[in-house]
């Protein structure tokens, strides 16, 4: 719909979005493109979901909290509670769960998959959804998830969207992947070893094997190299055991 009342915007092309905005009785705010152009940085309820956004003139980052801030406060009042909405551990379906973004063309993020191959039918599937939620959280820039795959479930690897063509830069190591488009910089650590893959899409996939796997996302900008001396010392840790992730100067802790 935004497509239709700025040219700051991307055209989508679902029929009903289309009709929305292309409606006589619709009339878009005079500023809209200044107030598109504005820093967010906001938590907020929709539906049974809580979302965090942060974004800035280089990156946007945005997930879905699981469990939900209100799920951990309520279910000590009321168990029920305990029950509705994403709950980590549990069968998920198509829910795209967190996104990084540095350009029209460059998108992050990470799922545990419901197929083993990318042109599966099957829902959730290669790219899209989860087969089982993972614990979620975001603060401010930085995006933290715990995978726990039961041993039954036939998909035993996490992996990343990591569109290394849309890149100006990246770095992959073991456990990091670095990038950087324009003045956006982007990180990914992962508990497990990295690899590249590619199916459908070449050198597109960074796989990590594994049923007990912690990842982390970190947006920022400036200097690359700063950018990476930065995430390197914030020095994340995941016990398997206990599924405990943590990291230095940085407020999440599962």
């Amino acid at each position: 719909m935004l497509a239709y009342t700025t040219p700051n915007a991307v055209s989508a092309s679902n029929d009903w979005i289309s009709f929305l905005g292309a409606s006589e009785g619709y009339s878009p705010p005079e500023n809209l493109a200044d107030v598109m152009a504005k820093p967010v940085s906001k938590t907020y309820s929709e539906a049974s979901v809580e979302i965090t956004l942060k974004k800035t003139a280089n990156y946007l980052l945005t997930s879905l909290q699981i469990p939900a801030s209100w799920q951990k406060e309520q279910s000590r009042v009321d168990p029920a509670y305990a029950t509705v909405g994403l709950i980590p551990g549990r069968q998920g379906y198509q829910q795209h769960l967190w996104h990084a973004t540095l350009g029209r063309d460059c998108h992050i993020f990470v799922n545990h998959p419901g197929a083993t191959f990318d042109m599966s039918s099957s829902r959730p599937g290669f790219w899209y959804g989860n087969g089982f939620l993972p614990k979620l959280a975001q603060k401010n820039n930085v995006v933290a998830q715990v995978f726990n795959t039961p041993d039954d479930h036939p998909i035993p690897f996490t992996h990343a969207h990591w569109p290394l063509d849309a890149l100006d830069e990246s770095d992959i190591q073991p456990h990091w992947a670095f990038g950087r488009k324009g003045s956006g910089c982007i990180a990914l650590w992962c508990s497990q070893s990295l690899t590249v893959r590619s199916e459908v899409l070449t050198d597109h996939e960074l796989r990590a094997d594994g049923r007990q796997v912690a990842w982390m996302c970190y947006c920022g900008s400036g200097s690359f190299d700063a950018f990476k001396v930065e995430c390197l010392a914030t020095n994340p840790e995941f016990d398997r055991e206990t599924l405990a992730l943590s990291s230095a100067r940085i407020c999440v802790v599962f």
